[in-house]
């Protein structure tokens, strides 16, 4: 500045690229006894670092019956939305009996999730969706045998394997034996 002195320095000036992101959704097998039904939404830049921003959740339970006095399909779908603020990750749940208004009957039925999620920076939208099947209890049974064809008087052996649903784990428990018939 004292000495007047002059310094030039050429630059470029490039469109700024906002980076990339992802989204996606895990979630759980869900059961009645349990009356929950989980998600979790992540987002990151493909970079590896977690996004910020807002995702709307919504949960849809179809159901509805025939009418026959109108000869027409008579929708009672139950849609149930959440908004969640997301740093990387958001776990979100939904009542299954007081929120969806599902019920005993409507087991094995399906539970279709939509997030979809709106960056801070970009406010880009993106969507996922995944759909979760609501079983009756939290156990499943699987047989399998030798023979697929069973006759009277002739021994066949069958396997049995009794597993939870949401972690494929054998069930072990002593106070309460298995029965069969």
């Amino acid at each position: 500045v004292n000495n007047e002195s002059v310094a030039e320095k050429n630059f470029v000036v490039d469109e700024y690229v906002l980076p990339k992101f992802e989204l996606t959704m895990d979630t759980e097998p869900a059961n009645f006894k349990d009356g929950k039904i989980r998600a979790t939404v992540k987002a990151k830049y493909t970079f590896g670092k977690p996004a910020k921003g807002t995702a709307n959740v919504t949960a849809k339970f179809r159901k509805g019956h025939y009418d026959r006095e109108e000869r027409k399909y008579i929708d009672e779908s139950v849609i149930v939305s959440k908004q969640i603020d997301v740093d990387g990750k958001k776990f979100v749940e939904f009542d299954a009996e007081n929120e969806l208004k599902m019920n005993k009957s409507s087991y094995h039925s399906r539970v279709e999730l939509v997030a979809t999620f709106i960056e801070n920076l970009s406010q880009k939208e993106v969507n996922v969706s995944k759909v979760v099947f609501v079983q009756k209890k939290p156990y499943k049974l699987e047989l399998s045998g030798e023979k697929y064809f069973i006759k009277p008087g002739i021994p066949n052996h069958v396997i049995a394997k009794l597993t939870y649903y949401d972690k494929d784990m054998p069930i072990t428990d002593k106070n309460n034996p298995i029965k069969f018939n």
